[in-house]
């Protein structure tokens, strides 16, 4: 399926090269990390991984350059709430059903639908509920007044989606990026909304700490407990801790793009990374 899709986008590309070369050469900001991770080629301990892995990530900032090239950002944003929407409904579907051959919960809890991981489901759903958020700031003559009530049924099942993966990243972030995304569209957000969400994060960021500390909570404990996560973040800080000491031997050009996941005289912290719980994601 890659193959196909690295060949199609280089296939319509050389149709228009000149054009696209000039449109790289614009942006070459977009192409500097997968060049450096490319690079990291000549002294990665797992050339090969990095060789591939460079040119994924390459053929991944070409099409997504080109995307954004050929289409209107209205018109990517409306692709990605309803696929992203989709996605939600075949997850809650197989959450009710159990309809796909394969597990709908993980192993850890959370529900992860049609994807691998309950974070995966998270992220996805995340984004679904940005863009859905996104194309209800658009005026009605970019998107009609019909097609924002149906959105009101995909937000429901992204909610709902987001709530049953029990994704603590997403669940935290999807308020926080909602407000971002009001501020930045703040000459289209109704003032009052503005209002609200500037009250409800002092509220949330300024206030409640200090509540909670007075009815003799520990603020980190609770939300941690509020979420459902232990003091390690589900093993991300055992995680963190082993990343710390590969980047202490290799603190400048680190050990190549991809390596460590496949270097030999990594196994040993792999395995360490895998008891945290980095088996899946």
């Amino acid at each position: 399926s890659w193959l196909l899709c690295y060949g199609l986008t280089l296939l319509r590309i050389g149709m228009i090269f000149p054009q696209f070369l000039a449109l790289a050469a614009g942006n070459k900001i977009v192409f500097v990390y997968p060049f450096i991770c490319l690079s990291s080629v000549l002294w990665s301990s797992a050339p090969s991984e990095s060789l591939v892995g460079g040119i994924q990530l390459l053929m991944t900032c070409i099409i997504a350059t080109f995307l954004g090239w050929r289409y209107s950002l209205t018109l990517i944003i409306r692709a990605v709430a309803v696929i992203l929407s989709v996605a939600a409904a075949l997850s809650l579907l197989h959450w009710a059903t159990g309809i796909f051959p394969w597990p709908a919960f993980t192993r850890a809890g959370g529900l992860a639908g049609i994807f691998s991981h309950k974070s995966m489901l998270g992220l996805r759903v995340l984004i679904a509920a940005l863009a859905i958020l996104a194309l209800w700031l658009m005026p009605t003559r970019t998107i009609s007044r019909v097609s924002k009530r149906w959105l009101l049924l995909a937000m429901a099942m992204v909610l709902m989606s987001l709530a049953l993966s029990q994704s603590a990243t997403a669940l935290l972030l999807l308020p926080a990026m909602a407000y971002v995304l009001f501020f930045l569209c703040r000459d289209r957000t109704p003032p009052m909304v503005v209002v609200l969400l500037f009250v409800g994060a002092m509220v949330i960021f300024a206030i409640a700490p200090l509540v909670l500390t007075v009815l003799g909570y520990d603020p980190v404990t609770f939300v941690l407990n509020a979420v459902g996560k232990d003091a390690t973040l589900t093993g991300r800080t055992e995680i963190w801790e082993v990343a710390g000491e590969v980047i202490g031997e290799h603190p400048v050009l680190g050990v190549g793009f991809g390596a460590f996941w496949k270097a030999s005289e990594f196994s040993v912290l792999r395995l360490a990374t895998q008891h945290a719980g980095a088996i899946t994601s």
